[in-house]
């Protein structure tokens, strides 16, 4: 029938013969079948003139033991060693066993394959693969009587495998090398490059059912509007219709040749119920028929970043220097065998370290230079390649052999630092490095963790199973954890998965996805494999704005010192014993004087007699204050005799001091008095004392909780304060801390986000017109920034005296504490006070203190 009849539809059928006889209506009533969408499966019938073929190698013999530097430059007819080549536009797959034996068998925990490649240019070989080092170290698998490693995907060009063990217990034992290569040579493909069809041609699908979704490997689902829909795939792209057909366009034909594309799709009956399956296109001949066909899973993970700078501290190292043969841009071998306490630093991958340090070369008489040359390991050529040099770095006339400091700041990598003898002296000599400054920054991954299932595009029976990961057998029941390049991947034997990022990965060094191979069994015996590629991404650069912990400041009204010297004297002739004088001194509005005193200077020629002084002080015609004192220690014409006016607060206005001099004994004598204390200002409160605020403005902990997100150690961080003060941090720039003035004090910070802020002494409250802000930028070098700000958070504390104080306040929320000064004072003994800008908006608020002070 055109139709398939699945919705109960009434049915007439009747049967004629070949005479034309009919027969009556026999009437039948369809099926209601539920939506159903089922899988298809077509091919690209591509073909390529390549040719596979598989060669095994072998050879035994001793077993290579130190580190990778060290032994390949010590290979002999003896040693384990397997070459072979793939041919000039092709590629290979390969499988290689290491196996051990004796004592090595208790050592595969360091046993180590290496592939190298030999680079014509350089007429050298370079090593593609070591498996001691971090990208390639989960790449290994152990067996019970060695390591296997598993390759795919060499290009053209000669290779060589050797395998080596750095334990030094594994020294005189053999090992034998088999080396597997399937080979594909070059080949032209040719074939179709589109395929067109209908996913619903098969489905189960009643009136009003359509395709609403598509999902591509990546996980990637995109809803089918009335026009169809454009979606990417792995190799190609796939346009589909709401009605089913499709369009299926290869794009990618050598990288596709041989794989599978996959994609899921949705549909819907008039909005209700849904069901979906696979569309899968084999680009390449057809498979031989089978119940399982595998296809590849692409799936990202995001991570957060934390940054961390470690402060390694002060160290020596000490070396022997070097004569300049065999320096140059790559460091000679045989130089690097003879040198004696070689001195090496290593910055883990993803990392940066800033180092500051001087050199001193001991023991020499005749005047030398010396140069510094710093090297950097190169894992391609296994030799190390110059970074840096520094001429003249030490020159024994000067500062007593001692160099300037030096900062370097070094990425990820070993590090040989050789000082060489420049000129003067032709015998080695001992040196010594010393590092006063040594940090590392590193912006690493704080652990996260993505969840799938490989079976979902795959087409195989429900009963069909995972039995192999990355050449780890998958347990039937239960999961099994298989180690991967930067986390470990939880997987289930019905493909259900769990990929865990480790912490502490360097955002730097994770280049390529981590990538996993399995294989799909079938009961039958039918086997597929695929892939499982994630890929970690560090989240995209993130500026959290932050706000300090609460710094709490203490103030004082502002003070000053204060003197008046022109209130009169008094003096007498040479007959004479007794003067008197009289005048006013002003405090100012707004003031009062505080621990004022009376000095006065006596000038006379008598110096035996007993001369006294007696004072007094009136405001308004009233005495407040009087006394007598004696002048003593009269020598050579003069005395100073000073009156402490201890307790008394003198409020503004005029004040008038009247004061008599007597004496027992005639004879001239002048007095000239003085008026000293201490000023205080009412209506200024200022910052009293050293205040500090620390922080950090990547950790969260200035903003709930909510991380900077930094993606790369080589983010540039700069911060601006207030009236164009401002600086840039950067690792590669060897700036890795700065101070940067703000409006009421100064901010110091780390490139690693820590900071102090420091509030400058004597700023007056009512200068405190708007919040200290600083306004810093992330710039990760690669066209993205984003902003923050970090705003102090103060909290000004201002303490009431027995004066009518008058406070002008900070823009902050202020507190006005009253200390109980009289308790028989309607006021506490705190005067009358007025807050001129009181704001319960922003936070301003009284605080009483039932205590005396």
């Amino acid at each position: 029938m055109p139709t398939k009849q699945i919705e109960g539809q009434l049915i007439n059928v009747t049967a004629t013969d070949a005479a034309g006889n009919a027969s009556g209506a026999l009437g039948i009533t369809a099926p209601v079948l539920p939506l159903a969408a089922r899988d298809n499966i077509t091919s690209l019938d591509l073909t390529s003139t390549a040719v596979t073929s598989t060669q095994n190698y072998s050879d035994y013999g001793l077993l290579l033991v130190g580190a990778l530097g060290d032994v390949a430059s010590v290979l002999g007819n003896d040693t384990a060693q397997v070459e072979f080549t793939i041919a000039e536009g092709g590629t290979g797959d390969v499988t290689i066993d290491a196996a051990a034996t004796g004592i090595v068998l208790s050592l595969l925990s360091t046993q180590e394959i290496v592939v190298q490649r030999y680079d014509t240019s350089l007429g050298a070989w370079t090593t593609i693969v070591n498996t001691a080092v971090g990208d390639f170290a989960n790449l290994l698998t152990l067996t019970g009587s060695g390591v296997t490693l598993n390759l795919s995907g060499l290009g053209e060009g000669q290779y060589r495998v050797l395998t080596y063990n750095t334990s030094l217990l594994a020294t005189g034992s053999y090992t034998s090398l088999d080396v597997d290569v399937h080979q594909t040579s070059a080949g032209i493909i040719s074939g179709p490059t589109i395929s067109t069809g209908n996913v619903m041609t098969d489905d189960t699908a009643p009136t009003g059912t359509t395709v609403t979704a598509i999902t591509n490997a990546n996980g990637v689902s995109t809803p089918v509007g009335a026009g169809g829909v454009d979606i990417q795939g792995q190799y190609g792209t796939l346009h589909i219709n709401q009605d089913g057909s499709y369009t299926y366009t290869l794009t990618k034909p050598t990288a596709g040749y041989g794989h599978k594309e996959s994609f899921t799709y949705t549909i819907t009956q008039n909005g209700v119920g849904s069901s979906a399956a696979q569309l899968v296109i084999n680009l390449g001949p057809a498979p031989v028929p089978g119940s399982v066909i595998a296809t590849d899973n692409n799936a990202s993970l995001v991570f957060d970043t934390h940054v961390s700078y470690v402060n390694n501290g002060p160290s020596t190292q000490s070396g022997v220097t070097v004569l300049s043969v065999g320096l140059g841009n790559v460091l000679n071998a045989n130089l690097l065998d003879d040198m004696t306490n070689p001195i090496i630093f290593n910055v883990e991958e993803g990392a940066t370290r800033t180092m500051t340090l001087q050199g001193t070369v001991g023991g020499v008489s005749l005047v030398s230079t010396f140069d510094l040359y710093v090297y950097r390991f190169n894992d391609a050529i296994q030799q190390y390649e110059q970074f840096r040099v520094e001429k003249g770095w030490i020159n024994t006339l000067l500062l007593a052999g001692q160099s300037q400091p030096l900062t370097l700041t070094l990425p990820g990598g070993e590090y040989l630092f050789v000082l060489n003898t420049a000129s003067g002296i032709s015998v080695l000599t001992g040196y010594t490095l010393a590092i006063s400054q040594d940090h590392t920054y590193a912006v690493d991954s704080i652990t996260a963790n993505t969840t799938g299932n490989v079976l979902t595009n795959d087409v195989a029976p429900t009963d069909a199973l995972l039995t192999e990961v990355n050449g780890v057998a998958i347990a039937a029941t239960g999961t099994t954890e298989v180690n991967g390049l930067y986390g470990t991947l939880t997987i289930d034997a019905r493909g259900n998965y769990t990929y865990t990022l480790k912490n502490g990965v360097g955002a730097d060094s994770i280049k390529t996805p981590d990538s996993f191979i399995y294989t799909v069994k079938a009961p039958n015996g039918d086997t597929d494999t695929a892939s499982l590629n994630i890929t970690p991404t560090a989240r995209a650069l993130d500026a959290i704005n932050d706000v300090s912990d609460t710094l709490s400041v203490a103030t004082l009204q502002d003070t000053a010192a204060w003197l008046d010297s022109s209130v009169g004297s008094a003096s007498w002739g040479l007959l004479g014993k007794s003067g008197s004088g009289s005048g006013t001194f002003d405090v100012a509005t707004g003031t009062i004087l505080k621990g004022a005193s009376l000095v006065f200077d006596v000038s006379t020629l008598i110096t035996l007699g007993n001369l006294n002084i007696s004072w007094a002080i009136q405001e308004n015609g009233t005495v407040i204050r009087n006394g007598t004192v004696p002048v003593a220690n009269i020598t050579l014409g003069s005395a100073t005799v000073t009156v402490n006016l201890s307790g008394l607060e003198l409020d503004a206005g005029t004040y008038t001091l009247n004061f008599t001099g007597t004496n027992t004994l005639a004879g001239a004598a002048t007095i000239t008095p003085r008026v000293i204390g201490t000023t205080v200002d009412l209506d200024n409160f200022e910052t009293s004392g050293t205040h500090t605020v620390l922080g950090n403005i990547f950790d969260g902990s200035d903003a709930a909780g909510a991380m900077d997100q930094l993606n790369t150690v080589n983010t540039r961080l700069s911060i601006s304060g207030y009236n164009g003060s401002a600086a840039t941090l950067d690792a590669a720039a060897n700036t890795t801390s700065a101070t940067i003035q703000g409006h009421y004090g100064t901010l110091q910070i780390n490139l690693d986000g820590a900071y102090t802020y420091t509030l400058n002494n004597g700023v007056a409250m009512s200068s405190i017109t708007s919040k200290e802000v600083f306004t810093y930028q992330l710039d990760d070098k690669m066209g993205h920034t984003d902003s923050a700000t970090l705003t102090i958070d103060m909290a000004p504390q201002i303490v009431s005296t027995n004066q009518n104080d008058v406070l002008i306040g900070s823009a902050y929320g202020d507190t006005l504490i009253y200390h109980l000064l009289n308790g028989a004072d309607a006021t506490g003994g705190n005067g009358v006070d007025r807050w001129q800008n009181f704001s319960t908006a922003q936070g301003d608020s009284l605080w009483r203190m039932c205590s005396s002070r």
